[in-house]
């Protein structure tokens, strides 16, 4: 890989982003997105888009998440635990060893 897409990858890895607070890293993807796509934009919701040859068929999508897992601490215990709520969709079912 080319130190131009590792510096690219540790910007986007760097940029926090855990859910419903991904606007930084979108903004960090847009811009290399620009480098290749026709055209870069975001929706309402914040969702990042690029395109390449909108016109042509076949049409094919790439589809992927940018958010990370996050956890806000709820509150600190007497005896020094911390106890966490979970930002956006962590299923609580595939941590089952975890107190909530």
């Amino acid at each position: 890989m080319d130190r131009a897409r590792v510096a690219f990858l540790e910007r986007f890895l760097g940029t926090i982003s855990p859910s419903g607070f991904e606007t930084e890293a979108a903004a960090v993807w847009r811009k290399e997105a620009e480098k290749y796509a026709e055209r870069t934009w975001v929706d309402l919701h914040g969702n990042a888009f690029a395109s390449l040859n909108e016109s042509g068929t076949p049409r094919v999508m790439l589809a992927g998440h940018m958010d990370e897992i996050g956890f806000m601490v709820r509150m600190i215990t007497k005896e020094g635990f911390v106890k966490f709520v979970a930002l956006g969709g962590w299923w609580t079912r595939y941590c089952s060893a975890i107190e909530w």
